[in-house]
Parts: C-alpha cells; structure tokens; sequence
C-alpha cells in the first residue's frame, strides 16, 4: 500500500470502492483492476495486476468471469483472520464499545486507545506519536495522511532534534516565510491563521469507526505480523487487554512513595531509678527541643552526653507525660 503496513489500507480500498462504483454494475474487469491498482502505486508491474486479477477471478469469481464486484476485491485485500487472532480483536472491540454495539465515535475510541505498552514502543522501534499515528491511520481517522518518506523527519520532529515539516501540524504550507518575491505579492495580516485553520484536523473527531473498519485494520496488521505473541500483545496492550496488570504496577509504586514530612517519634533510651529501688531502661518519645534546656556549649549536636545534667528535669517531666510514674533518677546514656 502507499503507507507501509496497515495504515496504508483505508486510501487502496476506498480507490477500489470508487473505481467499482463508475463501472458497470459495480464491476471491475482486467483492464480497470492494473490501472486502479497501478494508480495507488501498489508495487506491482502491469503483468503482475493482470495475473493477480486472474487468480482472484479463479477464487471469487464464477468460471470464465471477465469482471469482478468492487465488493469481492476490497473482501479479499482484507483478507481473514485466523480464529485465535479473531477471537482477540472481538475482545479488544467489546472493550471499545461495550453493550455489543457495533460502531464507536472516535472520540470514544481515542479514549480507550494507549499505544505505551505496545511491543513496538516497548522495544523502541517506534516513538509513542508514530505508533499512534499509524493505528489512527489504518482507521482513517487522520485528517491528513502522512507519507512513508517523511515519517523519519516527523520522528526528528518530535524528538525535538530537527524542526516540524512545512505544512504539518499547523505549520503554514501555502504562505511564504518572511518577506515574499515581488512576483507573489504582498502578504496580508492573518495569512497563517487563515490557511491553517482552512487545513483538515489532524483527527477527524466527529467520525466513527465501526467493527468491521476495526477487524479491516487487524486483518492487515495480522498479515504483516507472523508472530501470534507479538499480534496478541499488540491487542491486548493498546485497548487496555491488561489494565490489570497495569493497576497492579502502579499500586506497587504507590506503595513505595517517599515518607511524609511528619518527624517520627524519638527512641530515645534512659536509665530510671524508681522509689522502689528498682531501675530500668524506658523510652522517650519526646526530644524536641530538650537540649535547649542544657545550657552548655555543643549541647546542639543531638550527642546525649553534651546533654548534662541540666536537662533531667524536663526528662522526668515528660516521661510522667508518657505515663511512667514514681521515677526518683535519670541517666542519660552512655550508662
């Protein structure tokens, strides 16, 4: 097709549907089938359309046919999906459009659509914005269709290492840049303005995608990827097949967030001596501040020995606050 893979499917079917709907009875015959597929640049010589055009008639076709329905050439570029790759598009599909409808806006499928985790993008062959692209082509959503040869200065573009194409996402095409030739006339205020807004959007979001347009494009995409892991995954990944594992990924970062900003409580061990005659270590929680009431030089270190005894008081005081009752005397560590 004329874009690689299968967002080149929507342009060479619609030429065909075209084609077939100016010939007699929808038909199409030799002659009409190479030069519809030699206008879309398909590859093919004029021998190799009219030998492929036999063996369609020979398949589609009734015994010694000359023409065939517009209707059976766009059914056999499609082609079919095996029932394992068919049986996942389906899934995809009733998660694009639940309740078993058969046509989503495409407002409704850009919602659902994330192209982060598709083998391509993982693997780095293609940037987010190209896979993206390309899937949006396939279902011709795109208001303007990108062509093979500048799809690697758009990936230049978009990794910021060269400038945006002229004439690509509302760049002027159209109004000169700077001051124009003497021959073109003079430029006029709001010249860009006008030609870019006059220009198609880059998706057509009052569009909508129906299922057999969705398995179109799986279809062909099936016939350009032989691995049934790497097509599987491509489903699955772009129409949220693993949401779950997904959700399960970023709880698990969650749970690795950083520590609030709140200081944890002190652990700080001291020797008490009770009326009793008894002694042993107790804990206390509360530190803040407690050095202020040393009065010695260094006592700002946070090193309890520097603490003197100046600031047993406040230390018995708050441990009667944590509820230790009946302490007669400290010490502060090293004991």
């Amino acid at each position: 097709a004329r874009g690689r893979g299968p967002a080149g499917l929507p342009p060479v079917l619609a030429a065909f549907e075209a084609a077939g709907a100016a010939a007699a009875e929808g038909a199409l015959d030799q002659e009409s089938f190479s030069q519809c597929c030699l206008g879309q640049n398909l590859g093919f010589s004029l021998h190799e359309c009219r030998c492929i055009f036999r063996r369609l008639a020979d398949e589609h076709g009734a015994p010694g046919c000359v023409a065939l329905p517009a209707a059976a050439i766009v059914r056999a570029i499609r082609g079919q999906l095996p029932a394992q790759r068919l049986a996942a598009v389906r899934e995809a599909w009733a998660r694009v459009a639940p309740a078993g409808r058969g046509e989503v806006s495409s407002q409704e499928l850009l919602a659902k659509l994330d192209v982060r985790r598709l083998p391509t993008v993982l693997s780095g062959e293609v940037s987010t914005e190209a896979a993206r692209r390309q899937i949006l082509q396939g279902l011709d959503l795109c208001g303007e269709r990108t062509a093979e040869r500048s799809s690697f200065a758009l990936e230049e573009a978009y990794a910021r290492r060269r400038p945006m194409l002229v004439g690509v996402l509302g760049t002027p095409r159209d109004v000169p840049a700077g001051r124009p030739r003497k021959d073109e006339g003079a430029r006029v205020q709001g010249d860009i303005a006008r030609e870019v807004s006059g220009r198609p959007p880059l998706v057509h979001l009052d569009a909508s995608v129906s299922f057999a347009d969705f398995e179109a494009y799986y279809t062909l995409f099936s016939t350009v990827t032989p691995d049934d892991d790497i097509f599987l995954a491509s489903v699955e990944a772009a129409w949220g097949g693993k949401a779950h594992l997904y959700e399960a990924a970023q709880a698990s970062r969650a749970a690795c967030r950083p520590r609030s900003a709140a200081k944890p409580p002190a652990c700080t061990r001291v020797l008490a001596t009770f009326e009793d005659g008894s002694s042993r270590l107790v804990i206390l929680r509360n530190d803040e501040g407690i050095e202020l009431y040393s009065g010695q030089a260094g006592s700002t270190t946070n090193q309890l020995w520097t603490w003197g005894a100046g600031v047993y008081p406040e230390v018995k005081r708050r441990l009667q606050e944590q509820g230790i009752e009946g302490i007669q005397s400290i010490k502060l560590a090293p004991f």
